[in-house]
């Protein structure tokens, strides 16, 4: 099984997009008119998809923000006023296969964190953060909602130099 990440192609891939965001728990009609519209209107939005090569299908959805200066808290932007990425939501399709697709989606974003210096925030459900939790990702805070239980959670930012240590370490062209 093979799976290719990219960004999605509005016209061709909503679609296929929208019935995965509709399956994620706790979508709703709003929120998915939300995610559209800060799509279409909002630079810091990515949306990515992972497509399984065999199938041709897409079978995952990723929504991320990426704020690299200082920002309010909010829906859209996180918990914290400092440069961030923030991963509003991770959907795959239900089945067996499932993990990698999540792991993929996920991959893109701790690589534009570490190559940029910055740490990530997201929400999880409690019974949801083993994905988080094996990609470096500390629980911050519980957010005990009338119907479930919520975690705040954080991957530290790692040093550049040590992501891009190579280039910090050849002065090849420098002089």
């Amino acid at each position: 099984m093979s799976t290719i990440v990219s960004s999605i192609e509005y016209r061709r891939d909503w679609e296929a997009v929208k019935q995965l965001i509709a399956s994620s728990p706790g979508s709703t009609s709003e929120k998915l008119a939300a995610v559209e519209r800060e799509y279409n209107n909002n630079a810091n939005c990515y949306i990515l998809k992972a497509v399984n090569t065999t199938t041709d299908r897409v079978v995952g959805v990723s929504v991320w923000f990426l704020h690299t200066s200082q920002r309010q808290p909010g829906c859209w932007t996180g918990p914290t006023t400092q440069p961030h990425i923030y991963l509003y939501l991770v959907s795959t399709q239900t089945s067996n296969e499932a993990a990698p697709y999540a792991q993929s989606l996920m991959q893109w974003g701790i690589d534009r964190a570490d190559s940029l210096g910055l740490e990530i925030w997201t929400y999880a459900s409690s019974s949801d953060t083993n994905l988080y939790e094996s990609n470096a990702f500390i629980k911050v805070e519980e957010i005990l909602t009338e119907y479930q239980s919520v975690w705040s959670l954080r991957r530290m930012a790692i040093d550049n130099r040590r992501v891009h240590k190579e280039a910090y370490l050849s002065t090849c062209g420098f002089w």
